[in-house]
């Protein structure tokens, strides 16, 4: 059987978490499928065309005419590159050719932004099976991530309605589908997602050996986030609410951040964090901040305001065996059915009510060892559907 994948993005940039699920997800099925020709499609940094090898993945770029080379870049390139997906005909059509020329049995396509339906418009005319991966609810809103003005947004905005169009258009044509939570799921069927079968499989996170503290891993009681640094994550009520738990509880507190974001808001952060006298540790991107933070704090946060498909932070700390402290919204919550300890929540961007459950979770750590569940994972999901074509 030979299986193309199709992503917006692949290694070296595995910016979050919908391409590092989609990259293990290929490495797993590659294991699985050990006789079958695996090869990943994705459109090049530039012009020309390249051919890699990657643990036995063939990595195929496609030349193509996109403005936005790389992943981080200005709101001007991102908006132009917006207007380039509209009328673009020929970056998707050397896309399709690419793929179809590999002669698939298959395509699986995960996030797909950069080359819009087009793609599975043509495939789908060759007759050429397409299993859709939902990381998210990018096709529904054009900035990914249906929030707006500090809230999530209850209903698809004028602006989105093209794209959200576009893409329950075409999901009829999808063999079938993977959400990575059951919200997910949930959420794009009532936007209007459907015509065709949808699986749930979340990603893949390894159970890692228990780590080794004490009671409390020191004075003072230290708190780490992990994410983007980008204002729908809740940083600032994180600040706040550490603020509040220092002064009402007379609870030393530090906070460790590892991520990155842009100057202006790293910048705005670390001054809000200054002015509130918060004692704040910088990171910066670390390939794996659990290794370094397993150890180094007490507690994990997650204080986001925007509805997370899923949250990956929690069920990754909780593999390492770090509480977490998680906001009360969207596929976040189902943290608390796939870990067996460790996690707790708060009112999402409530400070008062976050300072409250940090300091509950001070005086009460879990009682057992934290594990993750067992679950269907995407790699699992997606074999279902790939076991049809399995001769």
């Amino acid at each position: 059987m030979r299986i193309a994948i199709y992503s917006d993005w692949w290694k070296p940039d595995l910016v979050g978490g919908a391409e590092q699920s989609a990259y293990k997800m290929a490495l797993a099925l590659q294991r699985r499928y050990v006789a079958h020709r695996f090869q990943i499609f994705t459109y090049s940094s530039g012009f020309r065309p390249s051919e890699t090898l990657d643990c036995k993945l063939i990595v195929r770029t496609v030349g193509n005419l996109c403005i936005r080379r790389k992943y981080h870049v200005s709101r001007v390139i991102k908006a132009f590159e917006k207007i380039r997906i509209l009328v673009d005909p020929v970056s998707p059509r050397l896309l399709a050719r690419a793929i179809l020329k590999s002669q698939p049995d298959v395509l699986i396509i995960h996030n797909m932004d950069r080359v819009g339906t087009k793609l599975v418009r043509i495939v789908a005319r060759s007759g050429v099976p397409i299993i859709r991966v939902f990381h998210d609810l990018g096709d529904s809103c054009i900035n990914r991530k249906r929030f707006k003005r500090d809230s999530p947004c209850k209903k698809t905005c004028l602006p989105c309605r093209p794209k959200s169009f576009q893409h329950i258009s075409v999901f009829s044509m999808y063999e079938a589908s993977v959400t990575c939570s059951s919200y997910t799921k949930r959420k794009l069927k009532s936007l209007g997602f459907s015509g065709s079968e949808m699986l749930v499989g979340y990603p893949e996170i390894v159970q890692q050996a228990e780590r080794i503290h004490a009671k409390n891993l020191g004075n003072p009681y230290s708190i780490g986030f992990v994410g983007r640094l980008v204002p729908e994550k809740g940083i600032e009520t994180l600040i706040h609410a550490v603020s509040i738990v220092r002064e009402k509880f007379e609870l030393n507190v530090k906070l460790v951040i590892a991520g990155t974001g842009s100057d202006a808001y790293l910048s705005k952060i670390k001054k809000l964090s200054d002015n509130v006298e918060v004692a704040t540790v910088f990171t910066g991107y670390l390939e794996n901040p659990y290794d370094y933070l397993r150890n180094r704090i007490d507690l994990i946060v997650v204080p986001s305001l925007w509805e997370e498909p899923l949250g990956r932070v929690p069920l990754e700390a909780g593999s390492y065996g770090i509480p977490s402290l998680v906001s009360d919204i969207g596929g976040l919550v189902e943290a608390r059915e796939l870990l067996s300890d460790g996690v707790s929540f708060f009112k999402p961007g409530d400070p008062e009510d976050l300072a409250q459950k940090i300091f509950w979770c001070n005086q009460n750590r879990p009682v057992n060892k934290i594990e993750l569940k067992a679950y269907r994972t995407m790699e699992s999901a997606v074999s279902e559907i790939l076991e049809r074509y399995h001769d």
